[in-house]
């Protein structure tokens, strides 16, 4: 997700994929311990809604820039979990592959932000 509030858009999908019970400490940092798939492996409506969601929570904390909007698929229903209003920019983060699934670059994402930062 990227763009001021008001103009916001948001990036593909990435479904993280584990064995273990639970996404939890040890699904995130152990080495073979979960997949990130991006874009997901979704339908085109899901994928619609979820994209939706994402706008939706991202406008309600009037959030700039960019974050990262975890959201579940919980017994059919989808609920925001976290509004991450700076999420990592490290190659192994999921935001720089989501702009990559989008066909852009970290690099083109970081000019835009500083050139639209000294036209204000």
């Amino acid at each position: 997700m990227h763009g001021h509030y008001l103009d916001a858009k948001a990036l593909p999908v990435v479904e993280i994929k584990t064995g273990n019970a639970f996404f939890d400490y040890d699904a995130k940092y152990s080495p073979g311990k979960s997949e990130e798939v991006c874009p997901a492996e979704l339908s085109p409506e899901l994928t619609a809604e979820i994209q939706e969601l994402a706008v939706r929570a991202y406008k309600a904390v009037k959030a700039e820039s960019h974050s990262r909007i975890d959201i579940i698929l919980c017994a059919g229903s989808l609920r925001v979990l976290e509004v991450n209003t700076f999420p990592g920019l490290t190659s192994g983060s999921i935001f720089p592959k989501e702009l990559r699934a989008g066909g852009s670059s970290l690099s083109a994402f970081l000019d835009a932000c500083i050139a639209g930062k000294l036209g204000r």
